[in-house]
């Protein structure tokens, strides 16, 4: 219920996104090391059935929650900030920073929403074939949709 209280909030956050100078992209949508492949040629991202057209920022959503929790660091800790900057940096040269880092809190809490979706589609579908499901995976659109109420930006991915 508290979550689709927001639903004006979130229709806010959209529009400020869609007045970004950054364009609307694809966005893997569940980008973490299991879905890259790296070797001598490079790095290949797979598994692109989560993907959706997103705002670019949106991207990070997953990957800087996976280091967050692997650092076990707050949003403000150096090695966080280092690797939010790091994405943020190629796109420096258009927008300042202050505006990138607000619009990539923003991409990132509106992301929650995809992959509340995304998690509700794959699970429907594995009930659908009559797949057993991972207990861990079965609360996960329901704990995603929650973290839209948390102060923290990349939570609940």
């Amino acid at each position: 219920e508290q979550a689709a209280a927001m639903s004006g909030t979130v229709a806010s956050w959209c529009e400020q996104l869609a007045a970004s100078p950054v364009p609307a992209s694809l966005d893997h949508n569940d980008l973490h090391p299991w879905n890259i492949l790296g070797g001598d040629e490079g790095f290949r991202f797979y598994d692109w059935g989560d993907s959706v057209v997103a705002h670019p920022f949106a991207a990070m959503l997953v990957p800087l929650g996976f280091l967050r929790r692997q650092l076990a660091v707050s949003l403000d800790d150096p090695r966080f900030l280092r690797a939010r900057d790091a994405y943020l940096d190629v796109f420096a040269l258009h927008v300042p920073n202050e505006e990138l880092v607000t619009t990539l809190e923003l991409a990132c809490r509106v992301a929650k929403v995809a992959r509340v979706l995304t998690w509700e589609r794959a699970l429907r579908t594995a009930r659908d074939q009559g797949e057993e499901i991972n207990p861990d995976w079965a609360r996960a659109p329901v704990e995603t949709l929650a973290s839209l109420l948390d102060d923290a930006y990349v939570g609940g991915a």
